[in-house]
């Protein structure tokens, strides 16, 4: 059996603003850090509470191997990625590489297959999208086939 590889790659898109003290939407709290912070108010020279929103993060998490033979079916696992409200959707996209998938490719697993016997380095590429927060992360997948 063949030991998987595992990537991690935390996401990392954040915005970093500062809104008047108010009342929050109630997907603020998930899909943003929030904390207040007396901040200087240079036009009246006052300090003032002021809440800061830092966007979090999405953390992509694909269990695949390393290499594989060429012409055999290959599985991709992304279920391991997380979102902010929890909420993921996929999007798996051939990159290059002569492989192509194998069933749909907006589901956390994929099955992948080259079409070159002779041997290919492949990679695709995986989107994880948080629908709730209206953000998404991507990340470049390589495998190596050999004949």
């Amino acid at each position: 059996m063949k030991i998987l590889n595992r990537s991690i790659i935390s996401g990392t898109a954040i915005a970093l603003f500062s809104v008047s003290v108010g009342a929050l939407a109630a997907s603020d709290e998930t899909c943003y850090t929030i904390k207040t912070e007396n901040r200087l108010n240079e036009s009246t020279g006052r300090y003032e509470n002021k809440l800061i929103k830092t966007r979090k993060n999405i953390h992509i998490d694909v269990n695949r191997p390393d290499i594989g033979k060429a012409g055999t079916e290959t599985t991709y696992d992304a279920s391991g990625s997380t979102t902010p409200s929890g909420k993921v959707n996929y999007k798996w996209e051939t990159a290059s590489g002569g492989f192509g998938f194998i069933g749909p490719t907006d589901q956390a697993q994929v099955i992948v297959k080259t079409d070159d016997a002779s041997g290919v380095n492949a990679y695709t590429r995986i989107t994880i999208i948080d629908p709730e927060c209206k953000i998404a992360n991507s990340s470049r997948i390589d495998v190596n086939y050999y004949p």
